[in-house]
């Protein structure tokens, strides 16, 4: 892809990118829920709110993590903090090098602000063909999952 044909790549990856988690609010009423947990272990979200049975559990793919603190990015198939599966899983986004031509699908650590963090993370539901992208706020870090799957569930209370 030449520059021009990247920005119309990643235009349009962040344009369904929203069409999706819009529908998953829709659907789901995802951003209605006071609690998020995330099991690494599991690669899947819960989310809650206090005193309720009813929940949603997503199955996830790590895609990657934006440091406010630093403005850089990390690929979750380059984060030693994941576990390998994990990072296994997510290795898959290295496959956006090949199919654009951008070097920036295989640099493990990039120099990024916020604009370029849910861009990358749109490309990469764009390759994963997920539901949707979720950004679990840590600290000074912004954590981006794919959303893979997604269920209503009850818990006990």
């Amino acid at each position: 892809m030449n520059e021009a044909e990247f920005e119309g790549f990643i235009a349009r990856c962040v344009e369904d990118a929203q069409r999706k988690n819009d529908a998953l609010d829709a659907e789901y009423g995802l951003h209605s829920f006071a609690r998020w947990d995330d099991d690494g272990d599991r690669q899947t979200l819960v989310f809650t709110n206090p005193g309720e049975a009813d929940a949603l559990e997503a199955k996830v793919t790590s895609i990657g993590s934006y440091s406010l603190k630093n403005q850089t990015w990390m690929w979750a198939w380059a984060n030693e903090s994941l576990t390998d599966a994990a990072r296994e899983k997510a290795s898959v986004l290295m496959k956006l090098a090949d199919r654009t031509g951008m070097r920036v699908f295989t640099d493990p650590h990039i120099d990024c602000d916020e604009y370029l963090a849910w861009e990358l993370a749109a490309a990469a539901v764009d390759e994963l063909g997920s539901l949707g992208v979720y950004r679990e706020p840590v600290d000074h870090l912004w954590i981006f999952v794919s959303i893979d799957a997604m269920a209503r569930v009850r818990r006990a209370t």
